[in-house]
């Protein structure tokens, strides 16, 4: 079996901390639409 390996070249955005735990929660949700329009956006 190989262990693939995975390298990450491009950052969402800079750490931060959130007023609130609702903030922090719609920033993963933000970050997590970012991310997929990012992987969707590569070619295969």
């Amino acid at each position: 079996m190989t262990n693939p390996r995975t390298n990450f070249d491009t950052r969402l955005r800079e750490e931060r901390q959130f007023p609130s735990v609702d903030a922090l929660k719609a920033q993963i949700a933000e970050d997590c639409r970012q991310a997929r329009d990012f992987l969707e956006g590569l070619d295969t």
